[in-house]
């Protein structure tokens, strides 16, 4: 097995299959087999949402490098199933890559495909609309909603995970857990955070008993910095020897040892790959986890495709209480000085019908362009 083919979520729940093969057997033509297909998929026809499959056709994939925005098919059942198999990947190789993949597919190529309301669900997730594409009730094949229906309230299954004597966080969110250490001790982990909206995260323990074991973070890769403090004391915390893009804090707990996380989550524009031909001359939005598109909704007097903006202009956060339940925006000017407001890609398409886009003009290749 050298590349992905066929039907994005049949091949999703095949790798999941063949992981946890490996996590049973250890075969190591599995192992390479693995390695190879999560290379294709994820450098080479993955989304920037984390959304896979670009063809209505076959619901599933054509060639590399074929990632089209309007008419993507990106089933949300097939990230889904990216964040299933990407979990299996991360416990068994221990490398914060594939739980970079899975909190991408996540936040964004799942958590769009369900409106706010929770009554009204996307099949398609395309990365450009020009106002025809929305949520709806049902659907013939109703995979979708059934499988948002079993995925969301497994989520705690992601968070968490035994390593080393000790436990590793992979995902934050604020959540409380009872984790099982191998040396028969048990340590209750009260962990809260705002996370995605902020990157401070607090996490409390409490063990049944004074003891030495590990506590893994980690470090997503779209994190530049970051800082943890240990009952308010700053840690040189190192990287964990046996896991990629980990770091360890490794010492004696005792009941009510307060860990503070800060990561550094400022917003960036985003390129892709050159050989992604709808994507040239383009960018796109990222803040932590959550890619953002602009929506018509926010911009009445913008037409669709027509803004474009400088890979330099600064966008400031702004988190607005009275949208979505509570969301953090990014906001700045195009490259006419005209305020523009970025919303989270899974928020799109829940206020009145109008265009979207999670890639835009980039103002330079433009100037370029017509020159």
């Amino acid at each position: 097995m050298e590349r992905v083919t066929g039907h994005a979520v049949r091949a999703m729940y095949l790798y999941t299959a063949m992981a946890d093969v490996v996590h049973a057997s250890g075969e190591q033509e599995y192992v390479d087999a693995l390695h190879r297909v999560w290379h294709n998929v994820v450098h080479k026809n993955m989304y920037v949402t984390g959304g896979i499959g670009p063809s209505h056709d076959n619901e599933g994939f054509t060639h590399d490098y074929d990632l089209p925005n309007e008419t993507a098919y990106c089933e949300t059942c097939a990230s889904i199933g990216m964040v299933m198999w990407n979990q299996r990947m991360n416990l068994l190789f221990r490398d914060a890559k594939y739980a970079d993949v899975m909190e991408r597919a996540m936040y964004n190529g799942a958590l769009a495909g369900l409106s706010f309301e929770g009554d009204k669900f996307f099949y398609v997730n395309p990365l450009a609309s020009r106002g025809d594409h929305h949520r709806v009730a049902w659907f013939d094949v109703s995979c979708c909603p059934t499988n948002l229906a079993r995925f969301l309230p497994s989520i705690g299954n992601y968070m968490f995970a035994a390593a080393e004597g000790g436990f590793a966080v992979n995902l934050y969110a604020s959540c409380e857990a009872d984790i099982p250490l191998s040396g028969g001790n048990r340590v209750r982990a009260d962990m809260q955070t705002d996370y995605p909206w902020d990157a401070s995260i607090d996490i409390a323990l409490h063990p049944e008993r004074q003891e030495r074991f590990p506590v893994i973070l980690r470090i997503p890769g779209w994190c530049r910095s970051y800082e943890v403090l240990v009952n308010g004391e700053r840690q040189s915390a190192k990287q964990a020897p046996y896991a990629q893009g980990y770091i360890v804090l490794d010492r004696e707990w005792k009941q009510g040892d307060r860990i503070a996380l800060t990561l550094d989550m400022e917003a960036r524009w985003v390129r892709s790959r050159p050989e992604v031909a709808a994507n040239v001359g383009r960018l796109a939005l990222q803040r932590g986890p959550l890619v953002y598109c602009m929506e018509q909704a926010d911009h009445p007097g913008i037409e669709y495709d027509e803004a474009a903006f400088a890979p330099d202009a600064a966008f400031v956060v702004e988190h607005r209480a009275d949208w979505f339940h509570g969301i953090s925006v990014l906001s700045g000017p195009d490259s006419r000085g005209r305020h523009c407001t970025f919303v989270p890609y899974y928020a799109w398409d829940n206020r009145e019908p109008g265009y979207m886009q999670v890639w835009v003009k980039e103002h330079e290749s433009e100037q370029l362009y017509l020159g």
